[in-house]
This record gives structure tokens, C-alpha cells and sequence, in this order.
């Protein structure tokens, strides 16, 4: 696996979900952090709920 960028882009290590180690490219992480979060409303108004129904 050869890599165009080797050794010019700034790596940072990170856990994933499942609890492995990986390594990121930097700038992927910039972006990805500037992204909008969805609020709690967002998520509880998308979510599909029981305790949504109206009574």
C-alpha cells in the first residue's frame, strides 16, 4: 500500500468504538470537527420513541 502523502501529513492516534488503536490523518479530523452536531431535540424529534406518543 503506498501512500502519496507519506511522512507530509500530521497523524493522530484515536480509540474506535470497539476499543482499537488507529491512526488519522490531522487534517481529516479538522474537518470533520468543524461538521454541525445535531442537537438533543434533533435526535429526540428523529428518534422513534414510545414514549413520544401523545396520550
Amino acid at each position: 500500500m503506498s501512500d502519496d502523502n507519506a511522512g507530509n501529513s500530521e497523524k493522530v492516534k484515536m480509540l474506535t468504538a470497539d476499543g482499537k488503536l488507529v491512526e488519522i490523518d490531522k487534517a481529516v479530523l479538522e474537518e470533520v470537527s468543524k461538521k454541525q452536531k445535531s442537537t438533543n431535540k434533533e435526535i429526540y424529534d428523529w428518534m422513534q420513541n414510545p414514549s413520544k406518543r401523545k396520550l
